[in-house]
């Protein structure tokens, strides 16, 4: 929920994975980025200026990729987190930075990243 109350969301229709979020009397969906069968869980935060922060996956379902992404003025900014990973989540502090955990595929280490 954003400092409204309104709720924020990514989910998969035709082929992408879309985020959507209520403005009050209407939903406002935009593409956020192509579906690739990597996992499908997703995590999102919205900060205190109302901005979207998603991590979601990428590439090979084995193996896949953790990509951030954060809404900005130009659009949607994603950084390449972790490769080979999975279980991600992520918090945002008080500030609107992005706190993610994840898990290695490699040797199911639990990481740390910001």
């Amino acid at each position: 929920l954003d400092q409204h109350d309104l709720p924020h969301m990514v989910y998969l229709a035709d082929g992408l994975w879309k985020y959507a979020h209520l403005d009050s009397a209407q939903w406002e969906t935009e593409p956020l980025a192509p579906f690739t069968p990597a996992r499908s869980r997703l995590a999102v935060a919205v900060d205190q200026a109302d901005r979207p922060h998603v991590v979601y996956y990428v590439g090979d379902p084995w193996k896949p990729d953790v990509i951030y992404a954060r809404r900005g003025a130009q659009g949607w900014e994603t950084t390449q987190v972790a490769q080979m990973a999975s279980s991600a989540d992520l918090a945002l502090d008080q500030a609107g930075n992005p706190h993610l955990i994840y898990r290695s595929v490699a040797n199911a280490d639990l990481l740390y990243a910001r």
